[in-house]
């Protein structure tokens, strides 16, 4: 009940923008939309968070790619990276395996939290996303780590401890500078946990930060279907 709404507001301006406008109309409707999409975010967390501590969110396993993932994820702020002068990229190491099966919904809104943030904090250099084993691959269980690292602004002692509280974002003149409720941080620490991990930070003002977690999933496939060899290339 409370996103239908929004979903109609933002559907009616994406309508009125394929009207016909004079430029200043659109940089509005423009200016409107975005808004509407951050506080549908927004709502999204908190209604996230309320399932969360009611008990009531479900996590679903099902198979999926976790390179395919953090490039499909890294892809979506390729623009708004590159407005900023900024690169965003992924790594993932070889033994990474190539399906494994979780919750991959979850996942995708805890990186995308962490993404976006690194992004809207970092004013000059890159965003990376990088993904790796924790420890080898035993009994078909991937122990997989996920870090965010950044060349942004980075944090002092003070602020890294407020991080994960809800509508904080441990500096008031962050908060006013960047904007943002802070909720994003506390969902994706609580998801994390829920599915069996804990975000961890390394930062130092200046320098840039790391915001990393380990997950285990089981693997489905590790290295990918072997090459026909009866239809070699051309």
């Amino acid at each position: 009940e409370i996103r239908t709404p929004m979903n109609g507001v933002i559907g009616m301006l994406q309508v009125l923008r394929d009207s016909a406008l004079s430029q200043e109309q659109t940089t509005q409707v423009d200016v409107a939309a975005a808004s509407a999409n951050t506080l549908l975010r927004l709502l999204e967390d908190v209604l996230d968070l309320s399932r969360l501590e009611q008990g009531q969110l479900e996590f679903v396993s099902r198979p999926f790619s976790p390179e395919s993932m953090a490039l499909h994820l890294t892809a979506l702020y390729a623009a708004p990276a590159a407005a900023k002068g900024i690169r965003v990229f992924t790594t993932v190491q070889s033994d990474v395996p190539v399906l494994v099966s979780g919750d991959a919904l979850r996942l995708r809104q805890i990186l995308l939290n962490l993404i976006g943030n690194a992004v809207k904090f970092t004013e000059v250099g890159r965003v990376e996303v990088v993904i790796g084993l924790a420890a080898p691959v035993e009994q078909q269980i991937a122990r997989l780590r996920f870090a965010v690292r950044d060349t942004g602004i980075g944090m002092d002692e003070t602020t890294r401890t407020n991080l994960f509280q809800k509508f904080s974002q441990g500096d008031s003149s962050i908060t006013r500078r960047y904007g943002g409720s802070g909720l994003g941080l506390a969902l994706s620490q609580t998801l994390v946990c829920r599915m069996g991990g804990e975000i961890r930070v390394t930062s130092e003002l200046g320098q840039g930060s790391e915001f990393s977690f380990e997950l285990s999933f089981p693997v489905v496939d590790r290295n990918g279907a072997p090459e026909d060899e009866s239809h070699p290339p051309d």
